[in-house]
């Protein structure tokens, strides 16, 4: 396992920037992929339960196409979750990253949401899906998104995600997280 982790990073440390990578340290394959969402997963649950929200425990990975993974949420119901990369593609795979203005943090996180909202299952089936969006743009930090997403007073416009949550790179041993506004429905 070493081996292939190894192997991987050194194989990335050769391209350029392709991704916000700090969690692209997996082989690309299906079996990879799982590893990695719910590896994304447990990294966002370890904050949560660090700042005392223990609001879901035992991720597990989904053997299907939805969701990525599964957790238990504090009523012990297994909820979906959606795993998705918040990257900015117009820098890629060209290299240096670029600060986002507000206006573009909104809509490119609200893009995620309708994509992966528009994959999820039936809501009524599924009435509490999560999506964790997680980034490594070192633009992207927690005050500037908060602050961006303050302008949304209703939410993220959302049909089948409940909550969504902007899980950061590591740094001073944690990985930063947001939770984002979802707008309820009328």
């Amino acid at each position: 396992m070493d081996e292939e982790i190894l192997g991987s990073l050194l194989r990335l440390a050769g391209n350029p920037r392709q991704h916000a990578a700090f969690f692209h340290w997996h082989e690309r394959s299906a079996d990879g992929k799982g590893m990695v969402e719910l590896h994304i997963v447990c990294e966002l649950l370890r904050s949560m339960a660090a700042a005392g929200k223990l609001e879901f425990r035992q991720a597990r990975r989904s053997t299907d196409q939805w969701p990525d993974c599964w957790a238990l949420n504090a009523s012990s119901v297994e909820v979906p979750v959606e795993v998705t990369e918040l990257v900015d593609f117009d820098a890629l795979p060209a290299g240096p990253a670029r600060p986002w203005s507000a206006s573009e943090i909104r809509e490119r996180i609200q893009a995620r949401i309708t994509e992966k909202s528009l994959r999820s299952a039936n809501p009524a089936a599924a009435p509490a899906s999560v999506l964790v969006l997680h980034t490594d743009e070192p633009h992207l930090e927690p005050a500037n998104v908060a602050s961006a997403c303050s302008a949304l007073p209703s939410g993220f416009e959302s049909g089948t995600i409940a909550r969504a949550f902007l899980l950061f790179s590591y740094r001073s041993g944690r990985y930063p997280y947001l939770e984002l506004s979802i707008a309820r429905p009328a």
